[in-house]
């Protein structure tokens, strides 16, 4: 009886998946507008070709961990994001942890084009918690750095240039954690999504992590991508 009833309560749950999408809307320059299942808007570039279909489907982004997010993020919960790509986990986590008590939010996102949009969905949404962002790779050192950005995969961008792609390449800031969060702030949690170069962003963060005891990391793992 058990597993009847999980079978036809996943059944009723692809029928209901079917009424998410799709949903989005083009406005006068271009870019989509969305609204997630949790009813968070985003602006989408219509020539991506990884995060803004995914999202007018399904009206979500990697499923596993936005249920990951709503277990972490607390009223209290002091969140870096780096490698914020749209601003989707930043504004998911920012709506979770909310403005009535001490909770904050710390961003970075390299990539111009994707940082424009980043800027634009934390500006539609709204009640989150305080939220810094910055337009810079991060890493093991301060100064500029080759970002490469493939064509029509912005989510993709990387220090390293793809051997499967023709990149556009181009000159942007690198900071260390370190030398731009605030000496003081203890961290929560840290997302960390740099296409390959998560090892550097952690060596340049090392006196941070060593502050934030019951620190929570979330990070990428592609081996290929750290070879390259």
């Amino acid at each position: 009886q058990i597993e009847q009833k999980i079978d036809h309560a996943c059944a009723r749950a692809d029928e209901i998946r079917l009424l998410f999408g799709p949903f989005a809307v083009t406005l006068a320059d271009g870019s989509l507008l969305t609204q997630t299942i949790h009813r968070i808007k985003f602006f989408l570039d219509p020539d991506d070709l990884s995060i803004t279909p995914q999202m007018i489907i399904y009206r979500q982004w990697v499923a596993d961990l936005l249920a990951l997010f709503h277990l972490l993020c607390t009223p209290e919960t002091v969140l870096v994001d780096v490698g914020a790509n749209i601003g989707y986990f930043t504004v998911l986590g920012a709506n979770l942890i909310g403005n009535r008590s001490t909770g904050q939010i710390c961003s970075f996102e390299p990539n111009p084009k994707v940082a424009a949009l980043a800027r634009r969905n934390l500006e539609i949404n709204w009640s989150m918690a305080p939220i810094t962002f910055h337009e810079a790779a991060v890493g093991i050192f301060s100064g500029e750095v080759a970002l490469h950005i493939p064509p029509g995969r912005g989510a993709n961008a990387s220090l390293s240039a793809p051997v499967e792609f023709k990149c556009e390449e181009r000159c942007v800031p690198a900071v260390r954690l370190v030398d731009i969060l605030p000496s003081d702030l203890v961290i929560d949690l840290l997302k960390i999504d740099v296409e390959g170069h998560e090892a550097g962003v952690l060596r340049g963060a090392r006196e941070v992590n060593a502050r934030s005891p019951n620190l929570r990391l979330i990070m990428e793992w592609s081996q290929r991508q750290m070879k390259q």
